[in-house]
């Protein structure tokens, strides 16, 4: 193995640590506060905390306004519009089927490196990634079966997670394209203002968010998810995945996807007292499958 895929696989471990145990974090603080200002607050946390090393490296980097409007209106989808639907279906679904749905998001990001950037699958990581949608068909459809067809909270959620995924996918293409020659620190930077700026601007529908901070950021059950999803979601988690993502193929990178419920659903169980259903076990067990029917090497 190369000491470039050795960095990368290095670095996409660490985020699946990191995002692995987001999911599970967030959800209990958006009892107490709105979606929008959660992400206000990580964000506006995130851009503070490294303004000096951003100001520090501007010249470095040399972005010109050009390379600048790229950047903010890729982000407008890859930070704002993702995790404005990512946290607004948490409201709806638990965190374990949150975390099992979204790991689905491989079998569109190879979709988009098939058709984008033009990469080859072999047949047989075709049948693993159809069995791993099966799999998160089933969890996602598990509640109406539930429900005795009837719509339930954790159906839209997991059906908003997995047009999230589709947008995941295509944002990642476009990312690898337009991120080729820039400094992944810079948009990951860069993305933190562009995250505390449109989600204050979303939040204010509901009032000015800044009249919210002092009450809700003082409430330990914000404030240490805020602080774990600014400096780890955000800073470590987005520049870690940015990089090991540019070092290898698109659609093997997004396999660690798989690995986030391995973390997720232990500490959703043990720490939220969340449960899993037949269903979602089934589920479950086809992921597993079409992981190792797809990625056996």
């Amino acid at each position: 193995m190369s000491p470039k895929r050795k960095l990368a696989y290095l670095l996409l471990i660490i985020n699946t640590i990191v995002w692995g145990l987001a999911i599970p974090i967030v959800k209990p603080a958006l009892s107490f506060t709105a979606p929008e200002r959660f992400l206000f607050y990580r964000f506006l946390l995130a851009a503070i905390l490294t303004l000096p090393f951003l100001a520090l490296n501007w010249q470095k980097w040399r972005l010109n306004l050009k390379t600048l409007v790229k950047i903010s209106l890729l982000e407008l989808i890859g930070t704002t519009l993702i995790l404005w639907i990512l946290y607004y279906s948490l409201k709806f679904t638990s965190a374990v089927e949150a975390s099992l749905v979204a790991s689905v998001s491989p079998l569109f990001v190879t979709l988009t490196g098939i058709f984008i950037l033009k990469e080859k699958e072999t047949k047989k990581e075709w049948k693993g990634l159809a069995l791993a949608l099966l799999g998160t068909l089933i969890i996602t459809v598990g509640p109406l079966i539930n429900q005795g067809g009837y719509l339930s909270g954790n159906f839209l959620g997991n059906a908003l997670i997995l047009l999230q995924n589709i947008i995941w996918a295509g944002y990642l293409a476009m990312a690898k394209k337009t991120y080729r020659k820039t400094s992944k620190l810079a948009v990951t930077m860069i993305s933190f203002w562009i995250g505390a700026i449109t989600f204050f601007i979303l939040s204010l529908p509901s009032g000015n968010p800044l009249t919210f901070l002092g009450p809700e950021i003082l409430q330990t059950q914000v404030l240490g998810p805020v602080i774990y999803m600014a400096i780890f979601g955000s800073i470590i988690g987005a520049t870690t995945y940015l990089a090991g993502q540019n070092l290898i193929e698109i659609s093997e990178a997004s396999l660690f996807t798989y690995l986030q419920p391995l973390i997720a659903i232990p500490v959703s169980l043990i720490f939220l007292h969340e449960s899993l259903a037949p269903l979602t076990i089934l589920g479950i067990i086809l992921i597993g499958i079409g992981v190792l029917t797809g990625e056996k090497k």
